[in-house]
């Protein structure tokens, strides 16, 4: 039969808008003085060439002094590094969390290749080092090892159960490799030698392992989790140094075969001098990753951490060894330090109303209702590295855990904590604001000293600016807190955590869930819901939590009610699931990105943000205007179905008496694959016919309702009082013999012999029959 598919796309797309979730562009500040970076990793070629590696890019020691390396990247997500190697200051090589190998020549950046995720399991490289500036070999996660040749790449996959630290070749033909195995990270490292062109384990070691470095060919060291170990020659073997009140050193650097330092992330710190490793002088920082010795008694360090100065959250980022004493070195030159927008992930949005939004406490303003500015305001990068959670438009929490206030122009330090150990660091996890005068902090404390991790909830009061303890939560961290009023809240965290507040009291539920929960909302008294990690959806139903099945085991990272019947939660891969009340259905993001929170203003709009700076608005369209549905004999009519999402494939399906089979496009039926299915010109013999539709999203299925075809024809008498004139029917048509015929007032004459399908009057009807003339009712 001939098919009527132009018809069936036109209109689809006249007719069915469907809600959508699009990208938004942000316009970001890209050159800034960041108000808090953290120094990743740092190499040297000597000891006046080093590049430190940051989130905010990298740094170059120019004269003695580290300063921004002015870039210009040809890499739309630059900065998604791990690792640094240089071996001089036009060949500077990084390598990446995305399996990235990139070159910075002095000027630019620009990627040399990419490792296909078909080429390993986990394309996450951690190390690199370059023989020359051409050669060399990177190494990471699930046994990827990868020789490098200019911009070319050659896999040499080792066993995938390995997940490679560190590497370091002694010569341009033989290097070492230090790895462990995830699963089993506590029982010991491995260690893998490369020679005569193969890699093979060479020996184990008890306890994770951290850096291995060689100050000669066969003289090295590796800093490990119980002692250092030095490779002897001349039995092939790492023997242990037998270090006392040894404390696991995570990078080490030899200056020649006679002297180096080995640094730590507390104040313990070693030095090598004379064939004997001893106590060398404490940090002045709690913490140091790397470390690069320049002379006897001189080094160059980072710190992840600093000094933790609130004034100046780079404070002792970068640490100097002069004379035998560490101190924090000036970074007076971060101004131009260059950024990306792909550095930030969008973790929290907030808003005035629908046209004042608040994304990681950066304001936009929409130029009108829900309408996106044509050219967004550009966005300080500043306040992304500031305020990375908020809680009201007046609240958030800072990067380093700080309690924020925006008093209209910028963001100031509440300064809840003004003296604090520096034996102990503190983190504001989340928090819940009540009217901006009081809330609930969940809070954090480690004792470096000890490794003692406490949570605990404070009550803060804005009048005296106060904290006040409220609970304690143990070793259990808390993730997310969320209250339907004063009286009524819920936190949720670590291990299937579950604390209730009401009736002024804590109560910590038992766990129904060994999974870590990240994002809770309450409903109201008797109603919460919690997701979490490896797609765990629970909910609290006024007596306890119960589990519910959802159709992922990705991780979820938050959700959002507008109303008890209107829910959505986010997270990995670009999930979306939206709530109707009564079921969880999959939305369609459009992308992959994580999304780690969401704020919707009621079920038609809302803002999504996640990885890489994404931003991402949902406006459901008000319904097409559609001609109003009625079933003729030999009329037109359609049916819609709309679960919602864009992504959906759609097979309309009819059950002509034998159960439902699937239709295609034909002369009567068109838009069998689409959310709207068209019937033109029905011929009779339809009647009875019923009609659904399956939409199926990534292999789960949904059904419409089932719609059934009954001919109805009413008489209206708007142009006389006979049956025999069409103009008198609401079909336009008479009605045949499959037409239900309804009368609910008039005058008719019936002139002819009328066969109809059923008869329903309406009392002060009056039908006439001329002399010959029959009213025929079949059923």
């Amino acid at each position: 039969m001939r098919k009527f598919l132009f018809l069936s796309c036109f209109i689809s797309t006249a007719l069915s808008l469907q809600a959508q979730w699009k990208p938004v562009a942000l316009n970001y500040n890209h050159l800034k003085r960041p108000d808090y970076f953290i120094p990743t990793a740092m190499h040297f070629s000597d000891t006046s060439n080093g590049f430190l590696l940051t989130t905010a890019g990298l740094m170059q020691l120019k004269e003695n002094l580290w300063r921004p390396a002015n870039i210009i990247v040809n890499d739309s997500l630059p900065f998604t590094y791990t690792n640094v190697f240089t071996v001089n200051p036009r060949n500077t090589f990084l390598c990446g969390y995305d399996g990235k190998v990139s070159l910075f020549n002095g000027d630019t950046i620009s990627i040399l290749f990419k490792v296909d995720e078909s080429e390993t399991v986990n394309i996450t490289l951690n190390t690199i080092f370059m023989l020359d500036s051409t050669n060399g070999w990177a190494a990471g996660e699930n046994g990827t090892v990868v020789k490098i040749e200019g911009s070319n790449h050659i896999m040499q996959n080792l066993l995938p159960m390995y997940s490679f630290r560190d590497m370091y070749f002694d010569t341009p033909e033989h290097g070492w490799m230090i790895g462990y195995i995830p699963e089993h990270i506590e029982d010991g490292g491995v260690i893998f030698e490369f020679k005569d062109g193969f890699w093979d384990v060479h020996s184990a070691l008890p306890g994770q392992l951290f850096d291995i470095e060689f100050s000669s060919p066969g003289n090295g060291f590796i800093t490990g989790e119980h002692d250092i170990y030095r490779f002897v020659s001349e039995a092939n073997e790492w023997q242990s140094e037998n270090i006392e009140d040894y404390y696991p050193q995570l990078h080490l650097s030899m200056l020649d075969d006679n002297y180096g330092i080995s640094v730590s992330d507390n104040n313990t710190n070693f030095v090598y001098e004379n064939g004997i490793w001893f106590h060398g002088p404490p940090a002045a920082v709690a913490d140091l990753q790397s470390v690069k010795t320049i002379d006897y008694n001189r080094a160059w360090a980072m710190s992840q951490i600093g000094n933790n100065n609130p004034s100046d959250l780079n404070d002792g980022k970068v640490q100097r060894l002069q004379d035998n004493v560490w101190e924090g070195f000036s970074l007076k030159y971060l101004d131009s330090v260059f950024i990306q927008p792909t550095d930030f992930a969008i973790t929290s949005i907030n808003s005035i109303d629908e046209e004042n939004i608040w994304f990681n406490g950066q304001y936009v303003g929409l130029t009108s209702y829900k309408n996106w500015p044509d050219s967004a305001p550009v966005l300080n990068s500043d306040t992304f590295y500031i305020a990375l959670k908020m809680f009201s438009q007046d609240f958030g929490l800072g990067f380093d855990g700080n309690l924020l206030e925006w008093n209209g122009e910028y963001w100031i330090n509440k300064n809840i904590d003004p003296v604090m150990n520096p034996d102990t660091s503190i983190a504001n996890v989340c928090m819940h604001v009540f009217n901006d005068t009081s809330g609930y902090l969940c809070r954090q404390y480690f004792t470096w000293s000890s490794g003692e991790i406490r949570n605990v909830v404070a009550k803060y009061d804005y009048q005296t600016n106060s904290l006040a303890p409220a609970v304690t939560l143990g070793t259990k961290s808390a993730f997310d807190i969320h209250f339907a009023d004063t009286e009524n809240g819920w936190i949720v965290g670590d291990s299937g955590l579950t604390v209730r507040y009401a009736d002024n009291n804590w109560q910590t539920l038992p766990a129904i869930t060994n999974k870590r929960l990240t994002a809770v909302f309450s409903v109201d008294a008797a109603t919460a819901w919690a997701v979490g990690d490896e797609g765990v959806l629970l909910k609290y139903d006024g007596a306890a939590w119960v589990q519910y099945s959802l159709a992922t085991e990705q991780n979820l990272r938050s959700i959002f009610f507008t109303s008890s019947n209107d829910g959505w939660i986010t997270g990995d891969s670009g999930l979306i699931f939206r709530y109707n009340g009564t079921d969880w259905v999959r939305d369609s993001s459009g992308n992959t990105n994580t999304l780690y929170t969401i704020h919707m203003f009621d079920s038609t709009y809302g803002f999504a943000g996640g990885d890489n700076g994404l931003v991402l608005q949902y406006i459901k369209p008000l319904p097409p205007v559609v001609p109003e549905k009625k079933f003729c004999e030999f009329g037109d009519s359609y049916f819609v179905y709309q679960p919602g999402g864009d992504s959906y494939v759609y097979q309309w399906q009819v059950d002509a008496g034998n159960g439902f089979e699937n239709i295609a496009d034909d002369i009567v039926f068109s838009g069998t694959n689409n959310d709207t299915l068209w019937l033109t010109a029905m011929p009779p013999e339809l009647y009875g016919y019923k009609l659904r539709c399956i939409a199926s999203f990534e292999g789960v299925d949904s059904v419409s309702n089932i719609e059934e075809l009954k001919f109805i024809n009413r008489w209206t008498g708007a142009i006389s009082t006979a049956w025999e004139d069409p103009g008198n029917w609401s079909c336009g048509s008479l009605p045949g013999e499959n037409t239900d015929v309804v009368i609910l007032s008039g005058e008719i004459i019936i002139n002819t012999d009328e066969n109809i399908r059923s008869l329903s009057l309406s009392p002060g009807v009056n039908i006439t029959l001329a002399e010959g003339a029959a009213l025929n009712i079949l059923k």
